[in-house]
């Protein structure tokens, strides 16, 4: 997987097993602009959960972070168009 923003590039693999899935991400900033909400540039993060065709959840950590809480608790929600 990969994306970004204005500020940093994503990168990860994936790995789904059913309902189940892990994944790690690379976050690197590529740009100067407002702080990370992770406190430092480049992060790695590690996350597993569990996916519907319409949502994700999962829980995960952030390395190399300065924040005192570490843990991440994500939903994201997205549309899959069908052709």
């Amino acid at each position: 997987m990969s994306g970004g923003d204005t500020i940093s590039s994503y990168t990860g693999t994936y790995v789904q097993d059913g309902d189940k899935f892990s994944a790690t991400v690379a976050v690197k900033r590529h740009t100067q602009g407002l702080p990370s909400v992770f406190g430092v540039d480049n992060v790695d993060i590690t996350l597993s959960g569990k996916s519907t065709l319409t949502t994700a959840s999962c829980f995960g950590t952030a390395h190399r972070s300065s924040i005192n809480v570490t843990s991440i608790k994500m939903l994201a929600a997205w549309n899959i168009d069908t052709v």
